[in-house]
This record gives structure tokens, C-alpha cells and sequence, in this order.
């Protein structure tokens, strides 16, 4: 098979199949390795909260193993705000104030969404909550960061 006018020959591997474009086919050559890494991005994995006899904490972990702790009172008050200053932390996005959490029943599910101050912007997020509320509320910072 010849090329047709402006086009190179290439060394690279066999022809083509009749009827497909050059590039279609394209054999490494023996003993060349292609391994492509995933870009495994970091994402939320785990919001646990921990009553002792002093009060409650907070612990955030993300995918990568690292994780932010923030410490309430005995009555557990702030649990929100502590969740959102504990996934600031891990994002990196600087100084946040929380403006609002709401939760929105919508298609029998509960939406949690929050509203937050980072400099001179406002960011909101939302999650579906599937299981305990602080973490529903750590998805929504996270989007709300991240997105």
C-alpha cells in the first residue's frame, strides 16, 4: 500500500484495515510499556462524630487519609459550623463563615444546602442526605468549596 500525495509513510505498525484512516491502528513496539496512572482525585470519605464525658467532636477524613477534628461543647451546639470549619480545613480554601445550612424535603428525599462567605464571594453546595446528617452537610461544603 502507498501513501497517497502528502502523506508520510510510518514505520509504526502494520497497515491499516481497507477503508479505515491510518491513525486507526497503532501498535506499541515489543517490550514498550504504556501504563497510564489514574488521576485519583481527593474526595470526602468519612464524617465521625465522638461523645466523651467533656463534649462531642467532629472528625473529617477525606479519601487520602487526612482528616481535621473540631471540638463542641457537651451539648453538641455548633455541630454544623464544626463540620464546615473541619472541611475548610481539609479543602485549603482559607477563612469561611457559614451564612446558612438549610434542609429542603424535595421528591422524598432531604437536600441539605449551605451558604457560605469565603472573602468577598458567596458559595453554596447541596447533598442528598443517604445517611447521618453531618455528613450530608460535609458534602455540601465540599461541593460548595470544590465546586
Amino acid at each position: 500500500m502507498r501513501p497517497t500525495p502528502g502523506e508520510e509513510e510510518s514505520d509504526d505498525g502494520p497497515p491499516p484495515p481497507p477503508g479505515a484512516p491510518g491513525s486507526v491502528v497503532s501498535f506499541p513496539v515489543v517490550g514498550e510499556a504504556h501504563v497510564v496512572e489514574p488521576d485519583v482525585a481527593e474526595a470526602l470519605e468519612s464524617v465521625a462524630i465522638e461523645e466523651t464525658p467533656e463534649g462531642m467532636s467532629v472528625l473529617v477524613r477525606t479519601s487520602r487519609g487526612v482528616q481535621a477534628s473540631r471540638i463542641l461543647d457537651a451539648a453538641g451546639t455548633g455541630l454544623d459550623d464544626a463540620v464546615v470549619s473541619a472541611v475548610t480545613e481539609l479543602v485549603g480554601r482559607g477563612t469561611v463563615t457559614t451564612l446558612g445550612v438549610a434542609d429542603a424535603e424535595m421528591a422524598e428525599h432531604t437536600v441539605i444546602t449551605v451558604l457560605l462567605k469565603r472573602g468577598d464571594r458567596i458559595v453554596t453546595g447541596s447533598a442528598v442526605q443517604q445517611g447521618g446528617r453531618a455528613y450530608a452537610v460535609a458534602r455540601a461544603v465540599w461541593e460548595a468549596l470544590e465546586g
